[in-house]
């Protein structure tokens, strides 16, 4: 199990990434590794051939799980990582749709490799007669997108753009408005989770960040959730906005 609220379960056939924006900064998963010694150098892109570790003996662990649950793909990695190789990339996928008892949540900062890969995963166009409109994902996967600043919103613009069962953003550890100079777009999003940033370096997150996110979602229908506050610890001051805890999911529409 895993203390990540809107999650059941961690599943993570690939370790290590290294930093492509500010919400890496102070990066969970990095802290981690280095300290437990799963990494032995900082997660910079001059690192990551060393630092991104395939683990080919953990790709079949959720057929291990008997009890449908929610799976986060790669909480200390991105499964679309260019050091990643497609081939691998193909095998998660390849568990995944064959473990249709359980949601799989694959969140990208890269969502630019993510379409890149699903377009040659679907592969329509030897398929005669198809269409993009006419791709059915696989209706047990979620993609998503971390977004820290209205700086990040095209990758919502890119992951809109993507067939996917769900499509999601994660705006955790957001450090900006994302109603910017380059407001952001809901349109074709399923899922939104807010949250600030934890740990010793912290940066702030404000409510009036959360409480416009948490008004365009209740406007356009999009579930959301808040996560935390954030502090020096993840629970430091709560989960409540406005006197309220909200942990909304998307309705899964089965095609």
């Amino acid at each position: 199990m895993t203390a990540i609220e809107w999650t059941d379960e961690t599943w993570n056939p690939v370790t290590g990434c290294s930093k492509v924006s500010i919400g890496c900064d102070n990066c969970y998963a990095e802290n981690l590794s280095l300290r437990f010694g799963w990494s032995k150098l900082p997660w910079t892109p001059e690192n990551a051939a060393a630092n991104v570790v395939l683990h080919p003996e953990r790709l079949d662990k959720p057929k291990t799980w008997r009890t449908p649950r929610r799976v986060f793909v790669n909480s200390m990695s991105d499964l679309f990582h260019e050091n990643i190789p497609d081939e691998f990339i193909g095998r998660v996928f390849w568990v995944m749709e064959h473990c249709q008892q359980h949601t799989f949540q694959v969140l990208t900062k890269r969502p630019r490799r993510a379409a890149e890969f699903l377009r040659r995963y679907y592969n329509p166009e030897q398929i005669v007669g198809l269409s993009k409109q006419d791709i059915v994902p696989i209706q047990n996967v979620w993609l998503g997108v971390s977004i820290e600043s209205w700086r990040f919103n095209w990758r919502a613009d890119v992951l809109r753009e993507i067939p996917a069962a769900i499509r999601f953003i994660s705006a955790e550890p957001l450090l900006d408005t994302l109603y910017g100079a380059r407001p952001l777009v809901l349109d074709g999003i399923h899922w939104l989770i807010a949250g600030g940033e934890s740990g010793p370096h912290y940066r702030p997150t404000y409510a009036d960040w959360i409480r416009q996110l948490r008004d365009a979602c209740t406007e356009l229908e999009v579930a959301f959730f808040f996560k935390q506050w954030g502090g020096r610890t993840p629970k430091a001051n709560g989960r409540e906005i406005d006197g309220r805890e909200w942990s909304e999911y998307p309705e899964i529409v089965t095609p």
